[in-house]
């Protein structure tokens, strides 16, 4: 019987059928005439037969294809760089067209490629199939590519309807067509091998005991059961325990039993020589701390110098002075100007080229700032 998909099986009446006999003769031998003529036609060798294997694809934008041809239906979806494909079968074409591949992978189709069947062979309640065997199409029509075939009974996915057509997901055995020269086989890793069992843990053997009085066996060696040594035991020894060690007495305790000692002497008439009190070595004082050496604290003498520049404002906030003394030539700051005396007035020489003699230091806050204080400041013309 062929497959349907949109074209039925009617029961035909014992009338109908000897009536369309002589009809149905001639439309078998013009199929059987057809099949011949496909099969002179055909150019796709006998797939070969070889288990299932995984492929990983070497480029990108691979197509999937319905037939195993470039010039067949092209599928919605592409394959690219690294993505694994199941090969069900290899196919090698006989006569190739031009521009053609040879090799063909026919490959389980991926889940992500929706197919489609004919709605009045399903039951569209429970979305099972109706029909002995149904026809899974890459397209809503008959002129699309057969992808696969599913079993009277077989439930299915819909995902939308499109007029008589369901589109359905992908159930198992469905399949898709790809050029083999752009897929290589992924190899797997052999198994590991077998661990071996451990070897089951002998028993220690212990001779069999030997009746008393008995002969050894031959090859056996008994050995002379061995007597513990017996303790030497020393003649003549007479063992004197040391004296016991007074210990030391407390010198208020000693004091008072020298002292019962000369009592018991005068009583019994003996002449005691006084014992000299103990008094305690007295500790030498420490010695006092030696002082380093101190550094002389006479006062530095004062550097007096005078400076050529010009005074010039400044608003920085780390210096000791809002007026600084700049060089002529160099137009660097030589130092930053103060002054004691209330009738030097700074501002009065604010821009003005001036030779200035006083104290010369540095700030005591800003260790590498140089100050002068003013003794006597002159314009100079």
């Amino acid at each position: 019987m062929e497959d349907v998909d949109r074209t039925g099986n009617k029961i035909s009446t014992e009338a109908e059928m000897k009536t369309s006999f002589p009809i149905l003769m001639v439309a078998v031998c013009m199929a059987c005439g057809n099949t011949a003529v496909l099969a002179a036609e055909t150019n796709t060798a006998p797939a070969t037969e070889s288990p299932a294997f995984t492929a990983v694809a070497k480029t990108d934008r691979i197509l999937l294809r319905g037939q195993p041809t470039i010039f067949s239906e092209r599928l919605p979806v592409q394959l690219n760089k690294g993505d694994t494909v199941t090969v069900l079968e290899t196919i090698t074409l006989q006569k190739p067209k031009e521009g053609d591949e040879t090799n063909w992978f026919r490959i389980a189709l991926p889940t992500n490629v929706p197919v489609w069947a004919a709605a009045e062979y399903l039951d569209t309640n429970k979305m099972t199939v109706t029909a002995n065997r149904l026809n899974l199409r890459a397209g809503p029509g008959q002129n699309h590519s057969v992808l696969g075939r599913v079993e009277k009974g077989a439930s299915l996915k819909l995902i939308e309807r499109k007029n008589d057509w369901y589109k359905v997901e992908p159930p198992p055995g469905t399949y898709a067509f790809v050029a083999a020269a752009f897929f290589e086989k992924k190899e797997t890793p052999p198994p590991a091998p077998p661990t071996p069992p451990a070897p089951p843990a002998t028993p220690p053997t212990t001779p069999p005991a030997t009746p008393e009085g008995a002969p050894p066996s031959a090859g056996v060696s008994i050995m002379p059961p061995t007597q513990p040594d017996s303790p030497k035991v020393e003649t003549n020894v007479v063992l004197t325990p040391p004296p016991e060690a007074k210990p030391p007495m407390p010198e208020l305790i000693q004091q008072e039993a020298e002292a019962k000692e000369r009592i018991l002497a005068r009583i019994r008439g003996h002449a005691v020589t006084p014992t000299p009190p103990v008094t305690p070595a007295a500790t030498p004082p420490p010695p006092p701390p030696t002082q380093p050496p101190s550094e002389a604290t006479t006062p530095l003498p004062k550097r007096v110098v005078t400076r050529e520049g010009v005074v010039k404002f400044t608003i920085h906030v780390n210096v000791p002075s809002w007026y600084e003394l700049v060089s002529t030539d160099t137009h660097k700051v030589i130092n930053y100007l103060l002054t004691t005396n209330t009738n030097i007035v700074l501002k009065d020489f604010k821009g003005k080229r001036v030779i200035v003699t006083g104290e010369e230091a540095l700030d005591k806050r800003w260790t590498n700032t140089p100050v002068l204080t003013i003794d006597k400041i002159q314009v100079v013309e």
